[in-house]
Parts: C-alpha cells; structure tokens; sequence
C-alpha cells in the first residue's frame, strides 16, 4: 500500500491503519462464509438458510414482545461504508424499534450534544482552520498517533509543524505525548480537570479579551456564561488543576496576542467525567474570542455532499430529547438513540432480545466488558456483520461476512464533514468480493425482503442482479456520484446574524467555483479546481447543476475537491443555537 502523491488532500500520506489495509484484506482471520449457531457451535450456512433462520427468529420477537426488543449496534467502521450504513438505517426505521445504539454515545456523546445546544444541530463539527490559526489549542488529544478525532488530519507532524512556525501551539494534555513534543508549550492538567482550565480562560478574557462586537452582533447567554465561570479565579483553578499560576497567565497572554483561537478536544476530554462541561467551555471559548466560523479559529465543513450551508439547519433537524430505555429511564434516548451504556441493563432486564451489530466490536468497546459479554451471551439473537473474527462474532447466534473496504465501491460520504476541506472520493471496487463475502447493503436488504420490508432507497429492487454499488450509492441523489466531480459546484457565503452563544447565518455575496474532470492516466480521474470556466487541457466541461458531464472509465477513482474560502465556509443557514 502507498500513497498517492496527486491526491488532492493528503498528497500521498497514509496513516499506520491505510498502510495495514492489505494485511487486513489476506487477514486469516476474514470472515469468508455465513455461519449459524447449533448449540454450542457455529456451523457454515448457505445465504438462504441464514437469511431463513435470522429472519424467523425476528419476526418471533417482534410478535412476542414488539419491535423494541430488536436492537441495532452501528460500530465506527459502518460510517466508512456509505451504501452500507444508509440501507441498515432504512431496515431499522422499517423495524419500528426505538433500540437504535452507535458508537457515538461510547466514545464522544458530549460533541454532538454541546453542538446541537450551541450551535444548533448534532451533526455540526467546527474544525481548526490549520491555514490560517496563529493560536491551535489542543485538549486531550494525540492527533499525531491519532490523526484527529471528528476531524481528519493529514500527515499531523508537518501540519503542527507549520502551524507552530506560523503561531503558537499549546497542548494541554496530563501525558507528554508524541503531540505534546511538537507544541510550543505543554500544560501537564491534572487528568479530569480541564473544565476547570477552560473555565479560567473564559473568566479572565470575558474581563479582558473577548471578541465584544462578536458577541454583540451574534450571542445570547454571554451574562450567564460570565456568572457560571466566575468562580474558576486563578487560584482555585491552580489548585484543582495542579497547574502553576504563570502558566496560567500565559496561556491567557497568548490567547490574547493571537485574538482568534483554534480549540480542539479529543477522548481524553470526551470521556472525562466533567466531559459535557468541558465540549460547552472548549466552544464557547472560540465564540468569546470570535473565533467560531472566522479564518484563523474554527470552521465548518458543510460536506460536498451534504451541503448543509445550503440545505439549512430545517431539512437536518436533530431528533427531540425522548425518553430513555425501559431499564434506564433517566438515560434520555438523544439523536434518535439509546446510549450504549444502557444496552447492558435492557438485556438484563429482558427488553432487549435481539441485537444486530454492524461493523463494530461492543464486547470490546463498552465498558465493564465482562458483563456486556455475559449479557451477549443471553441474547436471543445476536447477529454480526462484519469483516473479521472479533471477540463479539464470537458470541455471535449468527455470523454474516461483509465485503471489505476494497471489494465495494465507496464514497466519503459518510466523513466528509470531518474532512480538512471541501472534498470527496469515489472509489470503486478493485477485487471481487472473495469467498461467500456480500456487501452490507444486500444483506440488509435481503433480509429486510423476508421480513416483508423495502429497504433499498429509491425504487431500486434487491432481487435485481443489475442492482450494484453503484447504483446503491447514486440512487439518494438522483445521479452519479462519480460523474458528480465534473458538476460545476457553488457555495454561498453565509453572513452571521443574531444567534446565542454561537452564530447563525443567510446567504450573501453568491460566488461560484467551477471545476472539471481531467484524466491524468488510464486508470486514474481527477479532478481538480480551475482558475477559469475551462480546463486546461480543453476536455472539461462546466455547467450548472444537473447537467449531463462526460463520465468516469467504471475502473477509475475519482477524487474532487473545493478550496476553503471565505465563500464556502460556514455554518448551515438557519442554525439557532442556544
């Protein structure tokens, strides 16, 4: 495995997990067939009889005791599986249960909830503006052994390097990680406290160095803030931190020198007790500095798919808080989820009888492991669809082998608002699926048919062999995704208005970035930005959207991408944060 070097966005860089993508493909460990438990044993199947027997069992539940006893897990590799992850939703929401689990609620719940008070919706991920920021601040997060978390960062060490040549980088942070070496300065915080650090920073620059315009013209709340961090003086917060008074003081001088911050948390500060505290002081700092959706703070990525600077914060509401699971009631189901911390308790309890688990590993993953593996083990039905043996396929009442990441087509739908800029891929597949390997689409689909439900999206049919990947991934928006590089792309400015503790915007100044398909060999499509409403090489076409564009060769992947500007960066129109 290697890079490649014209790759508009990582420009060859691969990560220790993409270099280790072909010893995963020739893994021993691949699951290659469907298997069904008999007694203690899990014995090979054909697809009929797993379907069969999957399907039978499921539909007994359901009758028994209603469809909230069928639970649907949708670990963090479902994500990078765009076609996948869109039609097992459907097959949940034609299930009708309410068991809806993901791996968000295990490793990040505090981001999406803080985002959907302040910034209006979930799914809204300010990222750092790496080009621009003369102050990157970095909490609990190791970005150059993890490249990001919720946000995607390309060859890290040159990243931070340049960022600390242009500015300042702070790491905050108990260990001195591989990330701390590179900063400018390393706060060692007392583990558990950066709240309390968060908290002083907002007291001392709400008394000098806030950004006033800023919040005058877009935030509400600013009083409430003031008083809620008032008692974090520098004392109190040396002491509950362990950190010395100077550094506080100079961590303070820096944010005051730079004006504009970039703040970035990660699962040291997500998973921390005080974790909702710390993701609302880490946000509302960026909007006491003005440094929300401004050069040189945070911006957000509104997908090249997604398009949520268009679309509007209307048509991408996040589910109403709703009440929480049987066994947890005061464990409220947000996002139109259960946490995963209550799965346990509704298998105990009895409410949870079958669980369908989709490229993820929860006997792992959650915590207090041992009883989540004795609760799988009692399951009525537990169904993993996966790639690789994992210690829940283990446990598994029914083991179905998906096709990994280079026997499917794929698009980067699904991370795309995390990535670094305006961009996408389409890949298609390189190898046929080995073995008895089937995408996740079809066996979601497949199964939704022998429960009496359609579940492929569009008027697509699972029973027609012309159905491919493709065609899965193209049938939401009505064209092809591959061909959609070549599409002429515009994207509004949004101009802030009165918003709380955050910023809301509507369309002005309308600009439009044109960009073409251009073949730079015979087995690769890219496409890249043009100055000018014509390629270089005079085979490129533009037009408005919707319009016809000569196609990509089927074997070709394709990689578009959109420079951040100031006419392409925002928040959705209509966000309303609280």
């Amino acid at each position: 495995m290697r890079g490649d070097p014209e790759h508009p966005v990582t420009h060859g860089y691969t990560c220790a997990k993409g270099r280790a993508m072909g010893a995963m493909h020739h893994a021993p460990d691949r699951l290659d067939e469907p298997r069904v438990r008999r007694g203690d044993t899990l014995v090979p199947a054909s697809w009929d009889e797993l379907f069969a027997d999957l399907a039978g069992a499921l539909s007994r539940i359901t009758e028994e005791s209603g469809p909230d006893a069928i639970g649907t897990y949708f670990g963090s590799l479902s994500g990078w599986d765009p076609a996948g992850r869109a039609v097992a939703e459907a097959f949940h929401r034609a299930l009708g249960s309410r068991s809806r689990y993901t791996s968000t609620t295990t490793d990040c719940p505090a981001k999406p909830l803080v985002a959907q008070a302040v910034l209006g919706h979930a799914a809204i991920t300010p990222l750092p503006d790496l080009e621009s920021c003369a102050l990157l601040v970095l909490i609990g997060t190791n970005p150059v052994v993890s490249h990001g978390h919720t946000w995607s960062l390309p060859d890290p060490v040159v990243a931070l390097r340049t960022a600390r040549r242009r500015g300042e980088v702070w790491v905050i942070d108990p260990r001195a990680t591989e990330t701390a070496r590179l900063a400018t300065r390393h706060l060692a915080c007392r583990a558990g406290t950066d709240h309390a650090l968060l908290g002083h920073l907002l007291r001392e620059l709400l008394i000098d160095g806030c950004d006033s315009r800023y919040l005058d013209a877009h935030a509400v709340g600013v009083d409430a803030l003031r008083a809620a961090v008032e008692r974090f003086d520098a004392v109190s917060t040396a002491s509950t931190t362990g950190l010395a008074a100077p550094d506080l003081v100079a961590l303070v001088a820096a944010i005051r020198r730079a004006g504009r911050v970039a703040v970035v948390t990660g699962t040291g500060a997500t998973m921390g007790a005080d974790a909702n505290l710390t993701e609302w002081f880490a946000t509302a700092l960026t909007v006491v500095t003005g440094s929300l959706d401004r050069p040189g703070g945070m911006w957000c990525n509104p997908g090249l798919l997604a398009r949520l600077d268009e679309s509007g914060i209307a048509a991408h509401k996040s589910k109403p808080l709703q009440a929480g699971p049987p066994s947890r009631p005061e464990l409220p189901r947000r996002f139109g989820q259960y946490p995963c911390v209550a799965m346990a308790d509704e298998i105990e309890g009895g409410h949870l009888r079958a669980l369908i688990s989709l490229a993820g590993n929860p006997v792992v993953a959650f915590a207090d492991s041992h009883r989540v593996a004795a609760a799988f083990r009692t399951l009525e039905v537990l169904a993993v669809a996966d790639i690789r043996q994992t210690a829940t396929a283990d446990l598994a009442t029914h083991v179905v082998p998906c096709t990994g990441p280079f026997e499917r087509a794929d698009v980067t739908s699904g991370v795309e608002l995390y990535q670094p800029g305006i961009a996408g891929q389409y890949v298609p597949a390189v190898v046929v699926p080995g073995a008895s390997r089937k995408p996740l689409w079809w066996i979601m689909g497949q199964l939704g048919a022998r429960l009496g439900h359609r579940v492929l999206p569009g008027d697509l049919d699972i029973d027609d062999p012309a159905v491919d990947d493709d065609a899965v991934l193209d049938a939401p928006r009505g064209r092809r995704l591959h061909r959609r590089a070549s599409q002429r792309a515009e994207w509004h400015h949004p101009r802030t208005s009165h918003a709380s503790v955050g910023c809301s915007q509507t369309p002005t100044d309308h600009r439009s970035i044109s960009h073409q398909a251009s073949s730079l060999a015979s087995s690769t499509a890219r496409c890249r930005p043009r100055p000018s409403c014509s390629s270089r090489d005079g085979k490129g076409t533009t037009s408005t959207r919707g319009s016809r564009h000569p196609g990509y060769a089927r074997t070709a992947p394709c990689c578009w991408c959109i420079p951040r500007t100031p006419s392409n960066q925002g928040l959705p129109t209509g966000a309303e944060p609280a």
